[in-house]
C-alpha cells in the first residue's frame, strides 16, 4: 500500500473537476461514471484506483485521470486511437471539439 504522501503527490491526482468545468463553459454534454477497473476489492488491495474512481464520457471518448495517466488526463476513443495525455483540460477539450467538428463536416 502507497504512503498517504505518495497518493497526495502530483502523479496521483485524480480530481476531474477542472474538466469538467472546462467542458461546461462549452456547453459541452458529458457523464461521469465509475471507471469499471475501479472495484472495492482494488482498493483494498493497494489502497487506490490507479485510473481514478471515475472516468468521464465525452461522445465515446473516455478520459481518466489518476496514477495510471501520471497524474494527467487521458482520452481514449474517438480521436485518440492510443491513449493520449494532457496536462491542461482545455487542451484536451480542443482536441475533442476540432474532431467532433471534422466529423460533422465530412457527412
Amino acid at each position: 500500500m502507497r504512503a498517504e504522501e505518495d497518493l497526495n503527490s502530483p502523479e496521483f491526482q485524480d480530481d476531474m473537476t477542472p474538466l469538467m468545468r472546462e467542458l461546461e463553459s462549452r456547453d459541452i454534454k458529458y457523464t461521469i461514471k465509475p471507471h469499471p477497473g475501479a472495484t472495492p476489492k482494488l482498493l483494498d488491495l493497494i489502497g487506490y484506483y490507479p485510473t481514478g474512481g471515475s472516468h468521464i464520457m465525452v461522445g465515446d471518448v473516455s478520459i481518466i485521470r489518476g496514477m495510471a495517466s501520471f497524474g494527467l488526463y487521458e482520452g481514449y476513443g474517438g480521436p485518440f486511437e492510443e491513449p493520449e495525455r494532457f496536462s491542461d483540460p482545455k487542451e484536451l477539450v480542443d482536441a475533442i471539439v476540432k474532431y467532433n467538428e471534422t466529423r460533422s463536416n465530412s457527412h
